[in-house]
């Protein structure tokens, strides 16, 4: 098992990033990471701009007044952003306070619904228990879907479009994740229902991931969003919004460990395949040239390949792209030139496979990096369900937690219930299942057909 403290560091020597920065709840990105997170952006913009969803680019700063007329239904809000109090601004600590105010002067008819709109950048929020990866002051890649639509009935179709966009999501990253209905209790009133998504860490925490709200005509009332129907009347528009962070690389990283080093999922990788020359005497033009023309049939085929020509030793270089996750490894030596053939190495799968140059086409690639992805998913859900107890006793909380980090058990859809667990219990109610049969509930007795899953959280 990998703790938290050695992932950070080994997130460091594979050159992701540096969390020594001098400013608490912050980071660094570096070269190889910043590869890999527009490679992720890349593959996120991708999914949400199938499902029709246009870019957008709102400014960070807001006015103060947006955010006292919020807080006057969203309480503490006022405590949890940055502000420039000499200008009576705010920096952004997520997306609506920005955005909607614009929905307000662009939504005029029905013939402007519906309006589906993401952006991604950074938010800013202080953090009082900040740490140095998974609850950053500054969310540097975050994306957010905000969708307005003319009535109840459209908003829950965009709702439920929603989820499966961050499902996909989840599955591209290979990210196990627990689905669940939150507790009425943390997002009313901003929302009507959320649904949240939490995975879990090697260190034994949830993390949430994901979430997606109906957040229904609540936020146009606060905005004023309005337009004007086939019946010329004045309607309030109804409104979903989505999104995650950089939060679901690091989740994905940590899940895919072995042995103290990184397995990157292919297609966000910054390289698939790395090419190693080795020179042992002589053979360097030769060996050189092969691998050049090894490299360009690579990246000609629409993989991103490269040729490690660095001055280390040969077992060093297989160490640091090992840390790195690399997919795929190509060694060529003299052994190689002389048999004009050469192995493909997969460290997560532990296979090679031997080929001559005219044997290695594009699908032959694409088999070998699917087939890591599908087994990084497989095992990965697999390990996931493993830590997942159902209970039907209240002793059973403290008698299973140990063992599984996340319990199940049925309970009333009781929001008195949820905070009165979390008082007395060390963990938190993620969120609540529809049960197909009526349980009894642990705590009171009552028939209920919900579960909850109840975990401590990061």
């Amino acid at each position: 098992m990998v703790n938290y403290s050695t992932f950070l560091k080994l997130l460091k020597e594979a050159g992701i990033l540096d969390y020594t920065y001098p400013v608490r709840g912050d980071i660094v990105w570096l070269p190889y990471g910043v590869k890999l997170m527009q490679l992720f952006k890349e593959n996120i913009i991708s999914l949400i701009e199938k499902e029709g969803y246009e870019g957008y680019d709102f400014p960070i700063l807001m006015q103060g007044n947006y955010l006292r007329q919020v807080s006057k239904k969203v309480s503490n809000f006022l405590d949890n952003v940055f502000w420039i109090k000499d200008k009576d601004l705010f920096i952004k600590p997520t997306g609506e306070y920005s955005i909607y105010p614009m929905f307000h002067r662009w939504i005029k008819t029905q013939k402007d619904l519906p309006l589906r709109i993401y952006q991604i950048g950074s938010f800013f929020r202080p953090i009082k228990n900040c740490d140095k990866l998974f609850n950053l002051q500054e969310r540097h890649y975050f994306f957010e879907g905000h969708v307005a639509t003319k009535n109840e009935k459209e908003c829950e179709e965009e709702f439920n479009k929603a989820k499966k966009i961050n499902e996909n999501i989840f599955r591209l990253l290979a990210i196990p994740v627990l689905k669940s209905e939150r507790p009425l209790s943390t997002n009313k009133p901003v929302s009507k229902k959320t649904i949240g998504y939490d995975t879990l860490l090697y260190i034994n925490k949830t993390l949430q991931v994901g979430a997606v709200y109906l957040q229904s005509d609540i936020h146009s009332k606060m905005f004023d969003i309005k337009f004007t129907d086939k019946d010329n009347q004045k309607k309030y528009t109804h409104q979903i919004t989505w999104g995650s962070s950089e939060r679901l690389v690091f989740a994905s990283l940590m899940s895919t460990i072995i042995n103290g080093e990184l397995n990157i999922i292919p297609r966000i990788a910054p390289y698939q395949i790395v090419i190693i020359p080795i020179i042992k005497r002589g053979k360097f033009k030769e060996i050189n040239s092969f691998c050049e023309k090894l490299n360009k049939k690579i990246i000609s085929s629409g993989f991103r390949s490269y040729i490690d020509y660095s001055d280390i030793p040969i077992g060093k270089k297989f160490h640091e792209w090992g840390v790195k996750g690399i997919p795929l490894r190509i060694d060529i030596g003299e052994k190689e030139i002389k048999e004009k053939k050469f192995s493909i190495y997969s460290k997560y799968l532990e296979v090679k496979e031997k080929y001559s140059f005219n044997e290695l086409s594009s699908s032959r690639i694409n088999q070998f990096l699917n087939k890591i992805e599908e087994n990084m998913i497989k095992t990965n859900e697999e390990n996931f369900k493993k830590k997942i107890k159902t209970i039907q006793s209240i002793k059973g909380i403290k008698e299973k937690q140990k063992d599984y980090p996340i319990l199940k058990f049925p309970l009333d859809y009781d929001n008195s219930l949820v905070k009165e667990i979390e008082k007395d219990y060390s963990g938190e109610i993620l969120g609540f299942e529809k049960n197909i049969s009526e349980e009894k509930c642990i705590f009171t007795g009552k028939l209920t057909n919900y579960l909850v899953y109840f975990s401590r959280r990061i």
